[in-house]
């Protein structure tokens, strides 16, 4: 066996290390991005729960889940104008923790897909 061949034969091996290696991170990116999404959708769904119960927003954990989804939900408050308050915020915040969780999934997919396309061993 020929010093090319040697050379050849660890080329392929480390491919193939590498071409693991991708799909594996890829795998973990799926599964980041459809809990990152998942936990924005939830954060969400709450902060319209403990408005629809009234509960305190001068308390501090009230306080810090509205602005936390305000963060993520905060352009959709006024895609529907409702006089009440409280169907407003269900109806606009909840399509918006929709849309994390369609685009999350759509992301996650395509990261799925393009794994497809890497080496496999």
């Amino acid at each position: 066996m020929g010093i090319y061949s040697h050379v050849q034969g660890a080329a392929s091996s480390a491919t193939l290390a590498v071409a693991e290696a991708s799909n594996a991170t890829l795998r973990v990116l799926v599964r980041a991005v459809l809990l990152a999404a998942a936990l924005i959708a939830a954060l969400i769904a709450l902060a319209i729960v403990l408005r629809l119960l009234g509960a305190n927003g001068s308390n501090g954990v009230v306080d810090a889940v509205h602005d936390a989804a305000n963060f993520f939900a905060g352009s959709f408050t006024t895609m529907f104008k409702i006089s009440n308050g409280r169907v407003a915020l269900l109806l606009n915040w909840g399509i918006a923790a929709c849309v994390f969780l369609v685009a999350g999934a759509l992301l996650a997919r395509a990261i799925a897909i393009m794994a497809r396309f890497l080496p496999h061993h």
